[in-house]
């Protein structure tokens, strides 16, 4: 479960699409993914996200 209060990793911006989707774009690798980075975000760079993602 996402930890609301923890701030999203440097560089990382929440967005939601067209139906309302909250979705995370990481600017810094120039990608997005539906997983919060701060569920999956186990080591020092943020690319290691685990989960689908897209360049932009």
């Amino acid at each position: 479960m996402p930890r609301k209060e923890l701030p999203l990793p440097d560089g990382w911006e929440e967005a939601r699409d067209f139906d309302g989707k909250v979705y995370y774009i990481d600017h810094i690798h120039h990608s997005t993914s539906w997983i919060d980075p701060r569920d999956s975000w186990r080591g020092d760079d943020p690319a290691d996200v685990q989960g689908p993602a897209c360049r932009y």
